[in-house]
């Protein structure tokens, strides 16, 4: 699911959910966002999928 998202929504979702976009100045790579992602999918999956049912509604 979270492979499949375009990279404003990823962005956008990273940033939701407390993990940078940017460091330094610069953006992470969406690689790095989405394993990030999934990674906190994992954890706290209630507030990923609140935060990624959200983005799929706008």
């Amino acid at each position: 699911m979270i492979q499949q998202l375009a990279q404003p929504r990823v962005r956008t979702a990273a940033r939701r959910l407390g993990i940078p976009d940017k460091i330094d100045g610069h953006y992470q790579r969406l690689a790095v966002l989405r394993s990030h992602l999934q990674t906190l999918l994992l954890s706290q999956p209630t507030e990923v999928a609140r935060v990624l049912s959200q983005l799929k509604v706008q």
